[in-house]
Order: C-alpha cells, then sequence, then structure tokens
C-alpha cells in the first residue's frame, strides 16, 4: 500500500533509482572479484597444499611401478622369445606325425 499512491511516471523514477543503486551496491564485477580471491585463497591454504604434495607422491609411486613392470615384460619377452627360438627349432625336427597319437 506504499506505493499505491504513486503515479506512474514517479513509480517508473523509483524503480530505475531502486535499481541503480542496486548496481553499485551489489557490483557484478566487485562479487565476482570476491569470489575470485575466495577461491584463490581456498587453493592456496594449507590443506589443499597437503593434498597436491600427497596426488604428486602418488604419481610418482605409480610412475615408478609402471616402469617397473615394463622393464620386467621387455625382460620375460626377451626371455621367452630365446626360448622359443631354442624350442622352436627343436619342435621343428621332430616329423610332424611325433607329436600326435
Amino acid at each position: 500500500a506504499l506505493l499505491a499512491g504513486l503515479n506512474p511516471e514517479a513509480l517508473r523514477r523509483l524503480c530505475l533509482e531502486l535499481r541503480d543503486q542496486a548496481i553499485d551496491t551489489f557490483s557484478l564485477s566487485g562479487e565476482q572479484e570476491a569470489l575470485r580471491r575466495e577461491a584463490l585463497a581456498g587453493l592456496e591454504d594449507e590443506a589443499t597444499l597437503e593434498y597436491v604434495r600427497q596426488l604428486e607422491e602418488r604419481k610418482a609411486a605409480a610412475r615408478a611401478a609402471l616402469t617397473e613392470v615394463a622393464q620386467r615384460g621387455n625382460r620375460l619377452q626377451t626371455e621367452l622369445g630365446l626360448d622359443r627360438g631354442r624350442h622352436g627349432t627343436a619342435s621343428s625336427s621332430r616329423p610332424a606325425s611325433a607329436g600326435c597319437p
């Protein structure tokens, strides 16, 4: 009922004035900057830094394990390749019917 006595032009001016004040008071860029600062502070806190450090350690351990497995696989391939070569020569000297009953 407070605004009931205002004519349309006065109501329009009031709305525009309120809008301008709201824009100044609740600046979008100011709010965005405040949120950005808050997010950066959260990313730079001690708990986050500790978590990142733990992730880096896990990554290093996983890389080391992967390297070890790859090296072991290469050694096994080399050994199996040598065994195949020896067995291949031995089995090729047998007649084809020798392995069948």
